[in-house]
């Protein structure tokens, strides 16, 4: 179970299984003061609910930072982000939950995606995920998000060269009710 809300909209989706795809796909209009009711209606309405249930924050609420580092060891690489957000941080350290992706290694560097969000907001985040009676196993940001879907997409796709020309790198874009995600 996948659930994301922004301003306007809560949205949930069930996927079937990998090589399914998705099973349903429900949206209900929200206001800041309703998002645990509506998306309580929405999973009440879920049969055979998923073991599985990921909470999307908004890619606005989330620092990111594409960056390369002068190693290729799991460990170091960890030290060396760690480092870096220190000093890139517009907050303390002790107020946020950071992580890292590896996205390429090559001649002794690794490129990764350094990923921020202040704990506040995935507290927040958390709570009404828990108060509309989900136990989160896993939160992402939204333009992860659209790239897992876009991924999905092409797996599923009748041929690779069907999507895009088969063309990389491939622009998604995802427009939404108050935001626009570029992944």
């Amino acid at each position: 179970l996948v659930v994301e809300w922004t301003r306007a909209t809560v949205r949930v989706a069930v996927g079937a299984g990998p090589k399914r795809g998705l099973q349903i796909i429900r949206s209900a209009p929200v206001s800041a003061s309703d998002t645990v009711e509506a998306l309580r209606t929405l999973v009440k309405a879920i049969k055979g609910m998923p073991e599985e249930v990921i909470g999307v924050i908004p890619r606005e609420l989330v620092l990111t930072r594409v960056v390369k580092f002068p190693s290729t060891q799991e460990g170091e690489l960890a030290q060396m982000v760690e480092l870096y957000a220190k000093a890139q941080l517009p907050y303390a350290r002790e107020q946020t939950v950071m992580d890292f992706h590896l996205l390429a290694r090559a001649e002794g560097f690794s490129t990764v995606a350094v990923i921020a969000c202040q704990c506040e907001v995935v507290n927040r985040h958390l709570a009404i995920l828990r108060d509309a009676g989900l136990s989160p196993t896993l939160l992402t940001m939204s333009s992860w998000g659209v790239l897992g879907w876009y991924q999905q997409l092409l797996r599923h796709a009748p041929s690779p060269k069907s999507l895009a020309g088969g063309q990389e790198p491939t622009l998604v874009v995802n427009l939404d009710d108050t935001r626009t995600d570029l992944v």
